[in-house]
């Protein structure tokens, strides 16, 4: 299959998104934003900067919510993987699979409708007594760059009502 062939980040180099289109003023009201609006979501919320190819935040959800330590939550920047660690092995890699699927597809479509979809995806995230949560996760772009590429992706985390254990 074409998609074991690439990767995410490949993906998102593909994007070729310049210092010059990305305006952080801009996002960083935006992320200020997003903040306000956690204090009254249970939501596990975090952002990807496809530009630096990082996550750019992550909510104390996750600390409350799965017991993460807090400090490496709130330095998520500098925390790498840490939430991919936590995804169930299988999961992962079927995971990516899908990311990979799916911006191909995004790929396939004219520029002007590349950022309208999200995707959705149950897995299982580990938590802090090392046990698998059955968890919903829906990502889709939230900010452009001043050529209408995706640069900043927010993915939306919740515990699943479904909480029977599952082999994938």
């Amino acid at each position: 299959m074409a998609a074991n062939r690439i990767t995410p980040e490949e993906l998102w180099s593909r994007q070729q998104i310049s210092s010059l289109d990305v305006n952080y003023d801009l996002w960083n009201e935006k992320r200020k934003s997003i903040q306000e609006f956690l204090q009254m979501s249970q939501s596990c919320i975090f952002t990807v900067d496809v530009f630096k190819e990082r996550y750019d935040f992550a909510s104390d959800n996750f600390a409350r919510i799965f017991g993460y330590n807090p400090a490496w939550i709130r330095t998520i920047r500098k925390q790498g993987d840490l939430l991919e660690e936590r995804i169930h092995p299988h999961d992962r890699e079927q995971l990516i699979e899908y990311q990979i699927e799916h911006g191909l597809f995004i790929y396939s479509l004219p520029q002007e409708e590349r950022n309208d979809y999200q995707q959705i995806f149950q897995i299982r995230m580990l938590n802090a007594q090392q046990q698998y949560v059955n968890v919903i996760s829906r990502h889709q772009v939230i900010q452009k760059d001043r050529n209408d590429k995706a640069w900043i992706i927010m993915g939306m985390m919740d515990i699943s009502p479904d909480q029977v254990p599952t082999e994938k």
